[in-house]
Parts: C-alpha cells; sequence; structure tokens
C-alpha cells in the first residue's frame, strides 16, 4: 500500500484527537460520486488519546502498527516543520515509541 500523503495523516491525527463522536477517515475529497464506505474508515468514541488515535490511523492506512504509523507521522511532522506549516502543532501530543 502506497504511503499516504503527509498532510492527511496529519488531518486524520487531528481529526481522531479533537472531533466529538464517530469520525470518518476518508479521502481528502472524493472526485466525482462518493464510493461505497467502508466500515473500517469509521471510528467511534473520539476523541481519542494519543495512542488510540496512532492504533486508528495505523489500521485505516495499512500500516503493520503503531510504530509504523507513528513513524510515517514523526515524518509528516519534520517535513510540516521544515515548510513552516502552522499545522506542525497538531501533532503535539505525539506519543513516543
Amino acid at each position: 500500500m502506497p504511503r499516504p500523503p503527509d498532510d492527511l495523516l496529519v488531518r486524520h491525527f487531528r481529526q481522531l484527537r479533537s472531533t466529538r463522536g464517530t469520525v470518518l477517515l476518508g479521502p481528502e475529497h472524493f472526485d466525482e460520486d462518493a464510493p461505497d464506505m467502508d466500515p473500517s474508515w469509521f471510528v467511534d468514541g473520539c476523541p481519542l488519546e494519543p495512542e488510540a488515535a496512532v492504533t486508528a490511523i495505523a489500521k485505516r492506512h495499512g500500516f503493520r502498527g503503531p510504530k509504523a504509523a507513528r513513524t510515517a507521522l514523526r515524518r509528516a511532522l519534520e517535513e510540516l516543520r521544515e515548510r513552516g506549516d502552522r499545522d506542525a502543532v497538531l501533532l503535539a501530543d505525539l506519543p513516543e515509541d
């Protein structure tokens, strides 16, 4: 499975950490008609604790586990910081390994 874009990972982490209720972890937008919604795209009980958010991202995006998802999120964080992107603060509570 190809690596998801950094901005998508950051957006999904933010959604899981801040949205109340159920979060849809789908594509940023649909080109035409919305596809059938895969049940694995929905995460209930949000906002999640940071580690639970990482686990949900790992499952949704096909990472081998939470550690691989954390590595991708850290890489996204570094790329955001290098660009001076203000969204870098959205990953401030990313759990350590």
